[in-house]
């Protein structure tokens, strides 16, 4: 990103917070202000922690090659959730500004990977937590009918998304859900017309088994169909061989 972009950026920012201040009053601010009163040093060094946190967990799911630094990477982070506090309904305007400050490092496609991994992981800890806290819920609270039926509902939806977050990919859920498309009729007759042509397993590791495959199909190809020398991830832990390097980061 360059240097003018980002003065560009700084600038809208600027403005809409501005217009924040002046939609909500700064009269109004300085109270609310002057009534927080000191609890704003605590308040502030406790978020300051929280982002401390997510950015660590986010930095591990970069692997252990080429990043920014943990300061840099906490400056993004911070960013981002900023403007996803100010992105109207669906609260994910900060994602691609993560991906395009981080692809200066990681490349394109690892910097989308990482911010959704860091993402989806963020999701599942704040459905543990409201789990935790309807489980405290119905320990605490009175044992009535009216308080009782909707945190068991509650608590059973959280447990199921929970689950499917924790279980779904293992169990197949993705290619459940590629199954479920393939039958649609529009799309089986796509389907139909498409003859693989190359196929190249991929394995983590040199003496490790493939874990996925890689199919090249044409419309109407043929019956020919090559199959490729193995795609090797990793050279080590956390260390990518060069080809995987150079798939990953390219533009």
């Amino acid at each position: 990103m360059s240097r003018r972009i980002q003065l560009a950026l700084l600038v809208v920012g600027a403005a809409l917070f501005s217009l924040i201040v002046v939609r909500i009053g700064p009269a109004r601010v300085l109270d609310n202000a002057e009534a927080v009163g000191w609890l704003f040093i605590p308040i502030l060094l406790l978020y300051g922690v929280a982002y401390a946190a997510n950015t660590a967990a986010w930095r591990l799911t970069m692997g252990d090659g080429h990043r920014p630094g943990f300061w840099r990477t906490y400056v993004i982070t911070v960013s981002g959730f900023s403007l996803n506090f100010v992105t109207p309904v669906i609260n994910a305007g900060g994602e691609p500004f993560r991906i395009a400050a981080l692809a200066r490092w990681l490349g394109p496609r690892r910097a989308a990977s990482s911010v959704v991994l860091h993402k989806m992981l963020h999701s599942l800890a704040l459905l543990l937590v409201w789990l935790t806290a309807l489980c405290l819920a119905l320990a605490l609270l009175p044992r009535t009918r009216a308080v009782v039926g909707p945190l068991v509902g509650a608590l059973a939806i959280v447990s199921a998304l929970a689950a499917l977050v924790l279980s779904g990919h293992e169990r197949g859920g993705l290619e459940r859900i590629l199954d479920l498309l393939h039958r649609t009729p529009l799309l089986t007759g796509v389907a139909r017309r498409l003859e693989p042509k190359r196929i190249r397993f991929v394995h983590p590791y040199v003496d490790a088994r493939a874990s996925s495959v890689l199919v090249e199909a044409r419309k109407g190809g043929g019956v020919e169909l090559a199959v490729e020398a193995p795609f090797i991830m990793y050279e080590a832990p956390g260390v990518y061989t060069a080809e995987a390097r150079a798939w990953l980061e390219r533009p």
